[in-house]
């Protein structure tokens, strides 16, 4: 986990344009049969001035594409390289909030596939020391991040900035670690014990 002290909050970017950046990492679907383009995510987020940084695998794939060609001409928009280390955590934990939003189109994708999906960038996020901003329609991702105060659960992207403008997630530090597997090990191997 990256260490969240002076060091942490003097290097964030928003600290040296007093502008809010969102980082979103991970998967980005495009024409996928089922999901949400998330390139329509991203425009909403622009839209209210708010910094967007995508760290996606398709990163080759998308810059390409006329609708990403086209959001990149917005100072808002940053789309980087894939990074696949540890280092990853250390690079976006300059931003200021990490972002996990998808709206899928149920007639193509079961919504129970949705309602129980939990995507490995929360942990990612977390352990950058960034609070999160997840949408109801994830509906076990959302309830962790609630139940937890990991960050805010929103109905539709163009939110984001209304309810973020006033928060300050506190003690994200102290929430994170009591959500490790050290504190937990106990329900672990209690749980293996019952099932053997």
């Amino acid at each position: 986990m990256v260490e969240i002290d002076e060091e942490f909050f003097g290097q964030k970017l928003s600290k040296k344009d007093r502008k809010i950046h969102l980082v979103y990492v991970g998967g980005v679907y495009h024409n996928d049969k089922g999901y949400f383009n998330t390139v329509d995510s991203f425009k909403k987020i622009v839209n209210q001035k708010l910094h967007i940084h995508v760290y996606s695998q398709k990163y080759e794939q998308l810059i390409i594409l006329p609708e990403y060609k086209k959001i990149c001409e917005n100072e808002y928009f940053h789309i980087h390289k894939p990074i696949y280390t540890e280092n990853l955590q250390i690079e976006i934990s300059r931003y200021d909030w990490g972002v996990y939003v998808f709206f899928p189109d149920f007639t193509l994708l079961k919504k129970e596939f949705i309602e129980t999906a939990y995507g490995n960038k929360i942990s990612t996020y977390l352990e950058a020391g960034l609070p999160i901003i997840t949408n109801r329609t994830l509906a076990f991702a959302s309830s962790i991040i609630e139940e937890k105060g990991f960050g805010i659960v929103v109905d539709k992207p163009e939110e984001i900035a209304e309810k973020i403008k006033d928060i300050k997630i506190e003690d994200i530090d102290k929430k994170r670690k009591m959500f490790t597997l050290n504190e937990h090990i106990g329900e672990l191997i209690s749980f293996i014990e019952r099932i053997k």
